[in-house]
């Protein structure tokens, strides 16, 4: 992962709610932003999850692209950030799915 290193504590993750470093000076970041994170990489997605935590986002997990279209369908999240490259569905076609079936702004990774 390129950009600014995320500093994650010892013990998990911040109170949800709470702003963490990089978003507590961005006054635009809305202070209860919900994310669908979908990657295949269940290491990488928890890693991914705690910093996102860490800055008071909530964050929600999927592993593959069918997972994450059946959550971003019951949960409604505020963004999509989603892997390229997975089983079932693949990024791309998620994408185009949830564009199909609502408008949410999607980050491809």
């Amino acid at each position: 992962m390129g950009g600014r290193a995320l500093n994650i504590p010892a013990g998990g993750a911040s109170r949800p709610g709470r702003r963490g470093p990089i978003f507590a000076r961005m006054a635009s970041v809305p202070e209860h932003l919900r994310i669908l994170l979908v990657e295949d990489d269940r290491d990488l997605a928890e890693v991914m999850q705690a910093g996102l935590e860490q800055e008071g986002l909530q964050v929600t997990l999927a592993y593959d692209g069918a997972q994450g279209l059946d959550l971003a369908k019951r949960e409604r999240p505020d963004v999509v950030i989603t892997d390229l490259i997975m089983p079932v569905l693949d990024g791309l076609q998620l994408i185009e799915k949830l564009l199909a079936a609502m408008r949410l702004p999607v980050i491809a990774v």
